[in-house]
């Protein structure tokens, strides 16, 4: 039975980004899975680095699903067996933006 509405977190978009079906279905986030791949040495400047790396690949990947074609969201509605995906990002002025589909 599908759920009514999924929200889409941080975590989840992570674990999207370790499965080849997700990578398959929605290309673009093949290069933000590729940039948390990204592994840097653990000095302090450098965990940093990896930490504001990390931030923008999930902002990145958020962009992403938020545009995705509308045949596309269906199938990624069909692949989490949910009727409507919630994302919320944060806009270009810092406001937070929530997008539904």
């Amino acid at each position: 039975m599908a759920t009514n509405l999924l929200q889409i977190e941080d975590n989840m978009i992570r674990g999207m980004m370790a499965d080849q079906r997700f990578l398959t279905l929605i290309p673009c986030l093949a290069d933000t899975a590729r940039t948390l791949q990204t592994r840097l040495a653990e000095c302090t400047t450098c965990a940093r680095k990896k930490n504001t790396a990390n931030v923008d690949a999930i902002k990145a990947a958020k962009g992403c699903l938020t545009r995705l074609p509308a045949e596309t969201r269906k199938k990624l509605k069909a692949m989490l067996d949910t009727r409507q995906i919630r994302i919320y990002k944060i806009g270009g002025q810092g406001q937070t933006i929530k997008v539904t589909y």
